[in-house]
């Protein structure tokens, strides 16, 4: 059954009006920031444990930036170029995503968690 339209903005609201939903939003905020940020960090680590000459790495550092918009990109002039289309798959997908996102979330931190744990474990002991 679809969503009746503004039911985004109804959700958000009614988060808004509590506490306890304002505090939810901000830890989920920084728990998707936390997770989507390490791929950068390690990209930067590595790359400034590269050894490579800061010539050398600025090439690598923009391709890897146009690598990681590139995607929104081509999805966003897909969408203007393809408007109609576009949002009826863009409403189906946040209606998956709206469904399924606590468990998303509920994933991504958990196998975050176990790979810090695990790290810090072997620095440790090891």
């Amino acid at each position: 059954m679809p969503e009746k339209p503004g039911w985004a903005r109804e959700k958000v609201e009614a988060v808004r009006q509590s506490n306890l939903g304002m505090v939810a939003l901000g830890i989920t905020a920084a728990g998707i920031e936390a997770a989507t940020m390490l791929p950068y960090l390690a990209a930067m680590g590595l790359l400034g444990a590269s050894g490579l000459p800061a010539a050398g790495r600025l090439p690598i550092l923009a391709a890897y930036n146009l690598v990681m918009v590139l995607p929104a990109l081509v999805l966003l002039a897909a969408r203007y170029a393809f408007r109609r289309h576009m949002d009826k798959a863009l409403d189906r997908l946040a209606g998956w995503v709206s469904r399924n996102s606590a468990s998303m979330l509920s994933w991504t931190l958990a196998i975050a968690g176990f790979l810090l744990a695990r790290d810090g474990v072997a620095r440790l002991f090891f």
